[in-house]
């Protein structure tokens, strides 16, 4: 069986579904890895003419290190009350994608399990899925929740 699970989340009703069916199915000894894709700090843009407050790339940072933390922790406390091994980790990337395969390969997992969230047509073809992303990078297996 499964004996490290990382499960990608990003605090929609989607992600939050596919965190508990992880926790189901690390109910069976496995260490659950919650894991958080930090977009990567994007460069200003100034248009002639118009003038607005941009944050630092290191105020950015440290906000939105520390949504991540708040986020994962909501989602790590409502898995330790069921007595699952839980840890967290997150990561800044341009690709939460590749991400979510590195950090992967950093928490030795046995699995990924994250969530789709059911595009289809010309969104799908112009957004694109993480999920098929990662499909596609990754040789572990995937279990994908709706």
């Amino acid at each position: 069986m499964f004996d490290r699970v990382l499960v990608p989340t990003d605090g929609t009703t989607n992600s939050n579904h596919a965190v508990q069916a992880a926790a189901s199915f690390a109910r069976l000894g496995a260490t659950l890895t919650l894991f958080y894709a930090v977009p990567q700090y994007q460069s200003h843009y100034y248009a002639e003419g118009v003038s607005f407050a941009w944050p630092s790339e290191k105020e950015y940072l440290t906000v939105s290190s520390e949504n991540a933390k708040t986020l994962l922790a909501r989602a790590k406390a409502s898995i330790k009350r069921k007595g699952i091994k839980v840890a967290t980790a997150q990561a800044v990337s341009n690709s939460p994608a590749a991400a979510i395969v590195a950090a992967a390969g950093k928490t030795k997992a046995d699995v990924i399990v994250m969530a789709s969230h059911g595009r289809r047509g010309l969104t799908k073809l112009l957004l694109g899925s993480e999920t098929q992303k990662v499909l596609a990078l990754t040789k572990l297996p995937v279990l994908v929740v709706r």
